[in-house]
């Protein structure tokens, strides 16, 4: 799974043309291998997506939030944090959004850290059974996720996941945690 041509590299912060978490991903995964280099500071994806891209949102859709794919290689400063707390009463914002979700051929999160509350999962790591080789990989992140007043989804998974039919998935130095201390691991 792993591929030894290097793709384009682009830059995301707040003095950068792309600005945001959400443009600089967008941006990256249009191409195969890209790296993105995430600067320093807070990216808050509820006000990146903004409140009507949420209140927008359906059950026709599945799998809503950042996409990561194309083994696209994501490498946040180690002074940037990432956010994603809703506060509105979308059930499927609840329910179906998930800040970061898996695309075609995988990714590598590097030093993500990532707070999230009322979603579905922190990281929704669904390939629903595809084909193509693909390998999801975690390095030094710390994923917190709060789900106690979530009216339309329990789960406190930091990782949720089905997989695909050709999947790898490498969990290296991480930390996952959720508001419920009781919880057996933080990965479904």
């Amino acid at each position: 799974l792993d591929v030894l041509s290097v793709g384009p590299t682009f830059y995301c912060g707040a003095s950068r043309e792309l600005s945001t978490l959400k443009a600089g991903l967008e941006a990256a995964t249009q191409f195969m291998n890209a790296t993105l280099y995430v600067d320093s500071g807070t990216y808050d994806l509820i006000s990146e997506f903004g409140s009507a891209w949420f209140e927008a949102l359906d059950g026709t859709k599945t799998l809503v939030g950042l996409q990561l794919k194309n083994r696209v290689h994501v490498i946040f400063s180690p002074n940037s944090k990432v956010v994603s707390n809703y506060t509105g009463d979308n059930e499927y914002a609840q329910s179906l959004y998930s800040p970061f979700n898996a695309g075609e051929y995988g990714f590598t999160l590097e030093n993500l850290t990532l707070e999230c509350s009322r979603c579905r999962y922190a990281i929704h790591d669904e390939r629903n059974g595809g084909t193509e080789l693909y390998k999801s990989h975690y390095i030094n992140c710390n994923v917190y996720i709060d789900n106690s007043e979530n009216d339309y989804w329990s789960s406190r998974c930091g990782i949720g996941g089905g997989l695909g039919a050709n999947a790898a998935v490498v969990i290296e130095n991480c930390v996952w945690g959720s508001d419920n201390p009781d919880t057996s691991n933080a990965r479904n």
